[in-house]
């Protein structure tokens, strides 16, 4: 049987790690405001829009293409999914959901998940490309 590639072993690591970024942004945000209620059900209700509209928006952004290409485009598509697919989740947390969207909170959800995902992406970025690097060098010295 042949090992899985990679690709294969990076991508639940990488969905995984967008999970997390969007569900900090809730964490954070309900922190911030010192919300009382279920934490559970909040982190659902007020992450959900953003995890919907983050995966309907990556398969066309080729946010999921691995391993990574080179740094600049990975960062580009991480950039691009990220403004339609968090967009989106505001419209859906709007006329789905039936949340008020301030221009505020807007603004601030697209700082913070900006800084959460983009950041936790560079981060995959450089250490799969290191990994694959120190991978080729190790093979090509046999």
């Amino acid at each position: 049987m042949k090992p899985p590639t990679p690709s294969k072993q990076s991508l639940p690591v990488l969905v995984a790690g967008d999970v997390l970024a969007v569900l900090l942004f809730v964490v954070v945000g309900r922190a911030s405001h010192h919300e009382d209620g279920s934490w559970l059900f909040n982190l659902a209700r007020i992450g959900s829009p953003f995890l919907l509209g983050w995966f309907a928006v990556a398969p066309f952004t080729g946010a999921y293409q691995l391993p990574p290409p080179r740094r600049g485009l990975w960062l580009r598509r991480s950039a691009l999914t990220w403004l339609l697919g968090i967009g989106f989740g505001l419209v859906l947390r709007r006329f789905l959901f039936r949340d008020l969207v301030p221009p505020t909170f807007a603004v601030i959800t697209l700082i913070f998940t900006g800084i959460f995902l983009l950041g936790w992406r560079t981060v995959f970025a450089v250490v799969s490309n290191r990994y694959r690097q120190t991978k080729l060098s190790v093979s090509s010295a046999r």
